[in-house]
């Protein structure tokens, strides 16, 4: 689903979410080739006149939190229209959903985890060197969450070296597929996050996967 129709999709689940006409969501979706660039952004933060794109891919200036990132076919985005509260704010969501994607990593042998102060899931790679294979960003309006996390499958890393991804070097980014050294059934994973999703956040009564041509 290209970029600006999900995010205007995800800004109508959210007024519909805050109305209590739909339960909480979770939207699961790739994206043709995009930059996203949040808050913390170097220039955003400044005001400063930025591309409309670089090298021929589009870049939108989005509500989230962080900084730039890229997205792309073989990367799996999740973003989830949640009512949040004040015993399950922000921060403890962003670690839910961490968590989430260690585990289902785990299942395919490879050791993630999270690092306070750098938002994401990391994963050491063969020559014990610190990679990024995850990135969260989420922000939220009228109690709801939007936008969410990216995780590379099988992305092709080689747009991320035109920006530094959430405020890194382009070479920390990596993939599932790159870590195992083979290729990944990503609708495999895919569900095995959506579960793994819905299990820790329990009241989140549906998922709706955004499939077929999409």
């Amino acid at each position: 689903m290209p970029y600006e129709e999900c995010w205007k999709l995800q800004l109508e689940l959210l007024d519909a979410r805050y109305e209590d006409k739909i339960p909480d969501t979770l939207l699961f979706v790739q994206h043709p080739s995009v930059f996203t660039l949040g808050r913390k952004t170097p220039g955003v933060r400044d005001g400063a006149a930025l591309p409309a794109e670089l090298q021929g891919i589009p870049v939108h200036i989005i509500e989230r939190g962080g900084e730039a990132t890229y997205h792309g076919p073989g990367q799996l985005v999740v973003y989830p229209l949640l009512k949040l509260n004040i015993k399950f704010g922000p921060k403890a969501f962003l670690r839910l959903m961490e968590e989430s994607m260690i585990t289902v990593l785990s299942s395919y042998g490879l050791n993630g985890y999270w690092t306070e102060g750098k938002t994401g899931v990391w994963i050491l790679d063969s020559q014990n060197r610190e990679r990024k294979i995850a990135s969260l960003g989420i922000a939220v309006r009228k109690g709801v969450s939007y936008h969410g996390l990216a995780l590379n499958v099988s992305t092709d890393l080689r747009p991320f070296s035109l920006i530094q991804p959430c405020g890194y070097e382009p070479a920390v980014m990596t993939n599932v597929q790159e870590m195992l050294g083979r290729e990944v059934d990503f609708d495999q994973l895919s569900a095995r996050l959506d579960l793994e999703l819905r299990a820790r956040l329990g009241k989140v009564e549906a998922a709706a996967p955004l499939t077929g041509d999409r």
